[in-house]
């Protein structure tokens, strides 16, 4: 396997580095991380200066540069991290608390999974897609089980209205429908997918079907509120067999965008150019004279439903903006805290 094979691109041609210190993340574990390099797997560990430092954030798919190599206490291959290659894409959200949890790095396509049943929900679907797209990512909609669903034709020719230029898949793996257009994807040398989507949709069947075997564990939902249990308890790639690779995620329930990675003018573009054009900086779109928003509204430009979700999805970017500042600020406090403590403790040992 060379690094081709591994998603190494051209993307990646203006880092200047030696290709033979290069390691892919496959696995985050709590004190190390699982890795693939062109000497085979390995586990890799944080050098002491990124132990402190909370903005050095490695997820799965990414490419690190390496050195120190040894044989650590699991007898395996290992070696120290030195640096993080930036990343082509990544896909993250804000988790509880204000930081920021990226799921998967350098992903070229994403299957966003849904079930025919009660987990269906457009909004929860349309984040994801902004999830996607602010990192740089091509979003696939996955329609899953569609054979417990006897009109799915009707979601499926909906969610592809609704999403127009979002390919929507409809597919049942238990009975081999409409897997063609999922092996359209998949594949293909050097390419990264993920599979997001909540507990109990189906992410881990498609998985082993893409895949070719039973590697991920696999639960039936509760029938009362369709909701299933979290099979995936770590985010992990895969290498398909036919070409490329496919990174699995933990169910997630609770979407937040961030507001560093995602523009609001993606979906809004006409109203945010509208709200730029009114007379006034600070308009409030109220009683203001000038108000290109009003006077939209009015011609029937736009629609008081759209208004709504554009200022909705704009006061929650701002308000995640300030959890995230406020995150890194206590982030920052907490690590000048672990460096004294540190050093403290060196010149103790040197006494």
């Amino acid at each position: 396997m060379n690094l081709t094979d591994l998603g190494w691109t051209a993307a990646f041609s203006e880092h200047n580095v030696d290709k033979s210190n290069l390691a892919k993340i496959t696995a985050v574990h709590l004190n190390y991380f699982k890795a693939i390099s062109l000497d085979g797997e390995l586990n890799c560990y944080l050098t002491g200066k990124h132990h402190y430092n909370d903005d050095f954030k490695l997820t799965v798919g990414d490419w690190c540069l390496i050195n120190k190599k040894f044989v650590d206490e699991k007898n395996c291959n290992a070696a120290m991290i030195e640096s993080l290659i930036p990343r082509k894409s990544k896909i993250s959200r804000l988790k509880v608390g204000g930081n920021e949890q990226i799921m998967a790095a350098n992903v070229d396509y994403c299957f966003i999974v849904t079930s025919a049943n009660n987990d269906l929900n457009v909004n929860r679907l349309d984040r994801y897609l902004q999830l996607a797209k602010a990192g740089n990512v091509k979003p696939v909609i996955v329609l899953s089980k569609i054979d417990i669903c006897g009109e799915y034709e009707d979601i499926h020719k909906s969610l592809q209205e609704k999403f127009s230029g979002v390919d929507v898949l409809a597919v049942s793996v238990k009975n081999n429908i409409g897997l063609e257009k999922v092996d359209e994807y998949i594949g293909k040398s050097g390419e990264t997918g993920v599979c997001l989507g909540s507990s109990g949709v189906g992410k881990s069947t498609l998985i082993n079907y893409i895949l070719g075997a039973n590697v991920q564990e696999t639960r039936e939902i509760r029938e009362q509120d369709s909701k299933g249990k979290h099979t995936t308890t770590a985010r992990e790639l895969f290498f398909i067999p036919s070409g490329g690779m496919i990174i699995d995620t933990p169910g997630i329930r609770e979407v937040q965008l961030l507001t560093g990675d995602i523009e609001i003018k993606d979906k809004f573009n006409e109203l945010s150019d509208l709200e730029r054009a009114c007379k006034f900086n600070d308009c409030a779109h109220d009683t203001e004279p000038g108000c290109a928003i009003k006077m939209a509204l009015k011609s029937g430009v736009t629609t008081d439903d759209e208004l709504k979700s554009y200022f909705k999805l704009k006061r929650e970017l701002e308000h995640n903006e300030k959890k995230l500042s406020k995150a890194h600020q206590a982030g920052q406090t907490i690590k000048n805290k672990k460096i004294s403590k540190h050093i403290k403790a060196i010149k103790k040992a040197k006494k």
